[in-house]
């Protein structure tokens, strides 16, 4: 029988503010995961904010750090690259983490 692996609590911190705790259940699956409300919780006792103003603080300062760079480009633009990389850095993030989990599993299951 294969050995689920759960996330461990430093993946939740990795995935803050990239997810919101109910996609990283629907992403991982009940079976791997804390409550949503529990990883709320993990994070508030972190001393991290609510994960949607922490993304709003990191979507602005990635759109200022683009403004100074390009001061000519247009702010709808802008908006939509920061947006971009804050959706890269949350996949590449997750990724790892399923890769973990998937060599974690394999090698359980073939000792």
């Amino acid at each position: 029988m294969k050995k689920i692996i759960e996330l461990e609590d430093s993946d939740y911190n990795s995935l803050y503010p990239y997810m919101i705790p109910r996609e990283i259940v629907d992403e991982f699956g009940e079976e791997r995961c804390k409550t949503a409300r529990a990883i709320y919780y993990q994070w508030n006792n972190n001393g991290f904010e609510s994960p949607k103003k922490a993304k709003d603080r990191l979507l602005q300062g990635i759109a200022i750090e683009y403004k100074l760079k390009q001061p000519d480009r247009n702010i709808d633009d802008i908006k939509s690259s920061a947006e971009a990389v804050i959706a890269r850095e949350g996949e590449k993030r997750k990724m790892e983490i399923w890769k973990r989990i998937d060599k974690s599993e394999y090698d359980t299951h073939n000792r």
